[in-house]
């Protein structure tokens, strides 16, 4: 069980590093970086309080939350940061890929929706003189 809580708190801060490596991609503001943090923290208490009620009845033991603790500090300070940066560098350069993208797309229908326009003036004004001229021979026509 030991074991268990070891593996368990190093899962837990793995899955806070999730938000941490959102944070970094993703610009937020202080309401979400609370309400992230407070799903995390309802969450992780639901997942070791399932953990410590099925593997010990729900007895709790402090080599348990040693074990958590333990596993966490590991993680932290064995792979977190360097999977943090390299994951957070990734995404950023993704991002920055998807923005040349899609300026290029918003720079491409922004040209064709101005020939678009261009050619629907263009061709209402030629309608309109065609018709004008027909209606002005029409009325020619019954002077005659």
């Amino acid at each position: 069980m030991f074991a268990k809580a070891i593996w368990y708190g190093a899962v837990l801060l793995a899955g806070y590093d999730v938000f941490r490596i959102l944070r970094r991609v993703i610009r937020h503001r202080d309401f979400s970086v609370v309400a992230e943090d407070l799903l995390y923290w309802v969450s992780s208490g639901l997942f070791l309080f399932s953990r410590i009620y099925r593997e010990n009845s729900g007895i709790l033991r402090g080599y348990f939350f040693v074990g958590v603790m333990l596993g966490a500090i590991f993680y932290h300070y064995s792979i977190s940061g360097l999977l943090v940066r390299f994951i957070s560098y990734c995404l950023n350069q993704v991002k920055k890929v998807l923005k040349k993208l899609l300026k290029i797309i918003l720079n491409c229908t922004k040209r064709l929706k101005f020939w678009v326009l261009r050619c629907k003036i263009s061709l209402c004004k030629h309608f309109c003189r065609f018709f004008r001229k027909r209606k002005s021979e029409r009325d020619d026509e019954g002077e005659i």
